[in-house]
């Protein structure tokens, strides 16, 4: 004996199978998002994009973000810290700073590292008179 599947029933399972792999995609974006080590940012009110990027070679790392600020910012202020995995724990092995008018900051660091995984973290901060925006963005992780 056959049976009839109802329009409304074939209608509800295909749209629940749409909403289903939806989410999925939106959150394989975010993700895509953060790894690349780069933002490009429309819902925030002083910043363009953001990226950070770390490259090690031999025994030494090399850690660099570029920041965009928007015409409506005053300034920005980034800090950016070189961090090494240890006991499941991110470290800050060492951190530098820079305050920058320029519509564009860019700043490169180099430090000696030894064995392990390494990542960059910046905190970037932009002001426009008594108001300020934050954001932090991470790079790829590297293996030493």
């Amino acid at each position: 004996m056959k049976k009839n599947v109802s329009r409304g029933a074939l209608f509800a399972i295909c749209f629940m199978l749409v909403v289903v792999l939806s989410g999925t995609v939106a959150v394989y974006a975010v993700d895509v998002e953060h790894q690349a080590g780069e933002k490009i940012i429309d819902e925030y009110e002083y910043i363009s994009s953001a990226s950070t990027n770390l490259s090690i070679s031999g025994d030494m790392a090399t850690a660099s973000a570029k920041i965009t600020r928007k015409s409506s910012a005053d300034r920005v202020k980034i800090t950016m810290n070189l961090q090494q995995k240890k006991n499941n724990e991110w470290n800050t092995v060492k951190s530098w700073g820079k305050n920058s008018s320029s519509r564009v900051t860019y700043i490169e660091k180099t430090k000696t590292v030894s064995g392990g995984l390494y990542r960059v973290y910046t905190k970037v901060i932009t002001y426009t008179g008594d108001d300020s925006e934050t954001i932090k963005i991470y790079s790829k992780t590297k293996k030493h």
